[in-house]
């Protein structure tokens, strides 16, 4: 297998495919999605069922962070967010800013990404915390 640069349009088909597979299950079996789709993706990278995909700005920004936003948009219960506006207002702001920039702090430290990168990726895994 060869590192490819970027993703290619078999390997995008290939996990939308596994993503909505992953959707169906989890609601039969009631764990949650992005812990279901880690599970599935280690599996898939421990393995090597597809060849490395080389991330870059432009598959994070174009890809992964819409479809990411998109669900969580999706899912989300407006009833209960109304109930709870002074605490939402709060850790939208300064939470999740503080947990993108720790994020990307460690993952600019250790890993060695770019900053950009770095905090873009705290910027799509800080909202989904819970």
């Amino acid at each position: 297998m060869h590192h490819s640069e970027g993703l290619d349009i078999t390997n995008l088909f290939i996990l939308m495919t596994i993503a909505t597979i992953v959707a169906v299950v989890v609601k039969r079996i009631k764990i949650p999605y992005t812990i279901a789709l880690v599970l599935v993706g280690l599996v898939i990278g421990f393995f090597h069922i597809l060849e490395p995909i080389t991330l870059s700005e432009h598959l994070v920004l174009f890809i992964f962070l819409p479809a990411l936003l998109f669900e969580a948009a999706w899912n989300l219960n407006i009833k209960h967010l109304k109930s709870y506006i002074p605490t939402t207002i709060i850790f939208a702001s300064i939470g999740v800013a503080f947990s993108i920039f720790v994020i990307g702090f460690f993952l600019h430290q250790f890993l060695h990404f770019p900053w950009l990168i770095s905090l873009i990726f705290g910027s799509i895994v800080a909202p989904s915390q819970k």
